[in-house]
This record gives C-alpha cells, sequence and structure tokens, in this order.
C-alpha cells in the first residue's frame, strides 16, 4: 500500500485512479486487512466502469471503503438504452468487449 499512501498525500484533495477488477480486490484486501488469500471474496466479476471510493485518513493512517462496485450511475444510461433500442445493454457491452454472440 505505500504507492497509494504516497499518492493520496499529494496536493491534490482527490485523485482517480482507473484500474482492473483484480487490482481493487487486491486493494481491497490489503485495507481491510483480509489476507490477499482472500481477495475474491470481493467478488469475481466487478461491474464494467463501476467505482470503489477509498478514503485516505492521513491523521489516523489508514483507509476506509466508502463505496464498492457501485454502479448506480449506468441506470439512467441503461433504461434509455433499453428504451431506445429495445436491447439490452450489458449484453451489448459484453458481446461487443468480447467480439461474440451470446
Amino acid at each position: 500500500m505505500p504507492k497509494i499512501k504516497q499518492i493520496c498525500q499529494r496536493e491534490e484533495n482527490r485523485v482517480a485512479i482507473v484500474t482492473h477488477g483484480g487490482v481493487i480486490r487486491s486493494v481491497c484486501a490489503d485495507i481491510l486487512h483480509t489476507g490477499q488469500e482472500n481477495k475474491l471474496k470481493f467478488g469475481i466479476d466487478l461491474e464494467k466502469t463501476s467505482f470503489t471510493h477509498l478514503i485516505y485518513d492521513e491523521d489516523r493512517d489508514f483507509f476506509i471503503l466508502e463505496r464498492f462496485n457501485d454502479f448506480a450511475h449506468l441506470s439512467l444510461i441503461r433504461s434509455y438504452f433499453e428504451k431506445k433500442t429495445g436491447k439490452h445493454l450489458w449484453r451489448e457491452m459484453d458481446e461487443n468487449w468480447h467480439g461474440k454472440k451470446k
């Protein structure tokens, strides 16, 4: 966690890190002291474009897991897409992402 602490201690008040679900699970296992062998307990598949929000308390030198795998921001997009196209948004995203029909 030293690198993440170093990033959090920068002058900027907020920092966004874009990464893969595996890294998110690993970081959560570290900050909650569950051990890396338990990182899959944080979910095997995290939602695409989800938010995980960590707060670093510098005075007490620990992280707070504020939100995990939050994808509420997609609900309006999903509803709009499905009404306009009659297609299921997640299926379309998976087909486009993986290049195959399910």
